[in-house]
């Protein structure tokens, strides 16, 4: 009789091993199929046509950012300060007659230095002082950017220096939207031709971004020879244009 019980209790033990086992086994299974399904989904939704395409857009500028000052040098720093006054007050004078408003004119730069030269001995001894002033200035008015120089150029005389020009565009969202169309339009028009040499139906944009640049401002400048010279005529600025580039890239989804 306890062989016969001891049999049963083994014959049980082994059922319920047994029983366990399976259960662990379709857990397994169950965990790596869902696994699998997982890997090729993500796979699948890089799976399509990817293609990148360019648009540009142009327009001439419509602000000038123009860089001027003056520069002083005299024996003392109250000479040269003085002088430099007087030579950006002379330019200041200029600017509302091309509607430079105040808003539109600020101080860039101000430096007083103390200048030094030497000696046949190499010994180091005071020279003067120099002043420097500097003023960023813009315009909206493109066709009298050279007149504007050259009388800024004239009121301050040889203390005067132009640093540069930037040309800029003040509203550029129109431009954008011409450039983002063009961009769309060639990336489309490429996806489609993929499709059609590949045999396959192309499905709608899965993914898009786009990247918006432009084409650097031209820069000029100008040193003290320039305003030497420059009484003869008005300045020459030749504004030329500037470009909006936008560059997007879309994956499309192929249909089945």
């Amino acid at each position: 009789m306890k062989t016969f019980r001891v049999a049963i209790l083994l014959c049980g033990l082994a059922a319920v091993l047994a029983l366990t086992a399976a259960f662990v086994r379709a857990d397994v299974a169950e965990r790596g199929s869902g696994a699998s399904e997982a890997a090729l989904g993500d796979g699948y939704s890089q799976r399509g046509i990817r293609v990148t395409g360019t648009g540009q857009a142009t327009k001439p500028p419509n602000l000038a950012t123009v860089n001027l000052g003056v520069q002083v040098t005299a024996d003392s720093v109250t000479d040269a300060l003085q002088q430099a006054n007087a030579s950006l007050d002379a330019v200041l004078a200029v600017l509302p007659l091309y509607g430079v408003s105040d808003a539109d004119t600020q101080t860039s730069y101000f430096n007083i230095n103390p200048q030094y030269r030497y000696t046949p001995d190499n010994e180091r001894v005071l020279a003067g002082y120099q002043v420097t002033n500097h003023l960023r200035i813009k315009t909206r008015d493109m066709d009298g950017i050279g007149a504007l120089i050259t009388d800024v150029v004239k009121a301050g005389g040889n203390a005067t220096q132009v640093n540069g020009i930037d040309f800029s565009i003040e509203d550029t969202d129109a431009l954008v939207r011409i450039a983002q169309a063009a961009a769309v339009s060639r990336a489309t028009a490429q996806a489609e031709e993929l499709a059609r040499l590949t045999g396959v139906r192309l499905g709608k944009p899965v993914y898009i971004s786009q990247g918006i640049g432009g084409s650097p401002s031209p820069r000029l400048q100008y040193g003290a020879e320039f305003a030497r010279d420059v009484y003869e005529a008005s300045t020459p600025i030749n504004v030329g244009e500037l470009e909006v580039s936008v560059t997007v890239e879309a994956l499309f989804a192929i249909e089945y």
